[in-house]
């Protein structure tokens, strides 16, 4: 699966998870979902320091999903 068959698309199959760039690029399945939730719990982090609303903090959250779809999860950001 490329970046076009996720264009456009907000709701994801777990079979669409299978093969994220990430995982096409040699990473784990396990090794992604960790990353992604780190990168969630750093949007809750700085959040809650904002005193942001929990609606704010969740679509964070979607869109860093959404974004990190079609693209391969960098180590850098997420550290």
């Amino acid at each position: 699966m490329g970046y076009s068959s996720h264009k456009g698309k907000w709701y994801f199959d777990k079979e669409d998870f299978k093969y994220t760039p990430s995982v096409s690029d040699g990473w784990s399945l396990e090794k992604e979902q960790i990353d992604r939730g780190k990168g969630v719990n750093f949007i809750i982090q700085v959040g809650a320091r904002l005193k942001l609303p929990q609606l704010t903090l969740s679509t964070a959250a979607v869109f860093l999903h959404r974004f990190y779809m079609p693209e391969i999860l960098n180590n850098k950001i997420l550290k």
